[in-house]
């Protein structure tokens, strides 16, 4: 995503802790997804539940062996929007949201 796609809006969600499964299926559908290397992947694109911009890097070896995704569980994905939505903890961004993310096939 183009930053100037961003959602500038004014009208954050309110901070709240939730999880749902729509999320992680919302994600998967338009989040854009760029291998940096084999075992590392950044993914950008609208929060599923507050439609912020947000981008995600995801890596697979940092004490792990290689090809860690396909044996383990989903990586968990907490929303990380560059700003804050009212009534977040002090020091927070994001609104809240979190899932399990499925991370596609091994890039080769």
């Amino acid at each position: 995503m183009r930053p100037e796609d961003r959602n500038t809006t004014d009208n954050c969600l309110a901070y709240r802790e939730v999880s749902a499964p729509e999320y992680a299926a919302t994600a998967a559908r338009t989040f854009e997804r760029t291998w940096i290397s084999k075992n590392h992947l950044m993914l950008s694109g609208p929060c599923p539940r507050c439609s912020c911009f947000m981008e995600v890097q995801l890596v697979s070896e940092v004490f792990k062996t290689p090809g860690a995704w396909a044996a383990g569980p989903e990586p968990f994905i907490c929303e990380g929007a560059d700003r804050p939505h009212p009534g977040s903890p002090p020091g927070e961004t994001g609104c809240g949201a979190s899932w399990l993310y499925a991370v596609p096939g091994s890039h080769e």
